[in-house]
Order: C-alpha cells, then sequence, then structure tokens
C-alpha cells in the first residue's frame, strides 16, 4: 500500500508496484507513468535515493511534492490514489 511520499516517488520511479511492494534492487526502475524527459532522471534518482533507505533533504522533499502532484492525473489512471496530504516515511535530513 503507498502511503508515503517516498512511496508515491518511488512507485513513479518504478521501484514498487501499486501495492507497495518492491519490484527489483536494480539503480534504474523502470517508470510507472508517462514522464516528461526533463523529470525522467530526477524521479529516478530520488526514487532510488529513497528506495534505499536514505531521507530527502528539505529542497528534494518540496521537489517530490511538486512531482507526486504533477503526475496525480496518470495515477487516478492507473486505479492510484493520492491523498491530499503525504507524510513522510523518514524525517527529512
Amino acid at each position: 500500500m503507498l502511503i508515503h511520499l517516498e512511496d508515491f516517488l518511488e512507485y513513479i520511479g518504478g521501484y514498487r508496484t501499486n501495492q507497495g511492494n518492491a519490484t527489483h534492487p536494480f539503480p534504474f526502475g523502470i517508470p510507472n507513468v508517462r514522464l516528461a524527459s526533463y523529470d525522467q532522471n530526477i524521479v529516478s534518482t530520488l526514487g532510488y535515493q529513497t528506495f534505499q533507505g536514505n531521507a530527502l533533504t528539505d529542497r528534494q522533499h518540496e521537489l517530490a511534492l511538486k512531482l507526486v502532484t504533477k503526475y496525480r492525473k496518470q495515477l487516478q489512471h492507473k486505479g492510484v490514489i493520492v491523498p491530499e496530504t503525504l507524510p513522510l516515511r523518514l524525517p527529512l535530513r
């Protein structure tokens, strides 16, 4: 189940299924949504960072919120509902 901001970021980046299970441990996931070319690298990097258990910085947190909001419609088409508020799995570093 996707609950935290990091979960949604990892799902978008292809590191988790919509049930919240890890897809594979490789450093590059296959995105679950169609990403703009300029978002591909940052989504992959942030998704892998959180997948490895590393917390986001305050600026990365702001960017992650913007990215999840940006791809909300695509997530809804895949049956993934994004709540209005997204708690963090790990405290900011």
